[in-house]
């Protein structure tokens, strides 16, 4: 399972707070070592997505990703709210990560 994007940033923010910790403390090699990694979570957020799209099962019960498959029930409320069109609304799949915004 990926992460989202939105999770990415998650652990970019506390990551770049506990480094900032240590600047403050003079932990300079410490420190430098978590900016590496902020760095590379930065070059996470600017690789393309995986694109993908939301198939909607004929009852309207079901979304399925076209990338990773997985199954979403509408019904339960997790989450995959349907607009008018009868399309999920989530941006980005929660099991894979990919981009449904297309």
């Amino acid at each position: 399972m990926r992460l989202t994007p939105n999770e990415i940033e998650i652990i970019r923010i506390h990551i770049n707070a506990f480094k900032e910790s240590l600047c403050n403390r003079g932990r300079w090699n410490e420190a430098q070592e978590y900016q590496d990694i902020v760095d590379k979570l930065d070059d996470l957020l600017t690789e393309p997505d995986s694109q993908g799209r939301w198939e909607v099962e004929e009852n309207g019960e079901m979304c399925i990703c076209s990338e990773c498959r997985a199954v979403f029930d509408l019904s339960l409320g997790t989450g995959c709210f349907v607009n008018g069109d009868e399309l999920p609304l989530l941006k980005y799949c929660p099991n894979c990560g990919s981009n449904m915004n297309v």
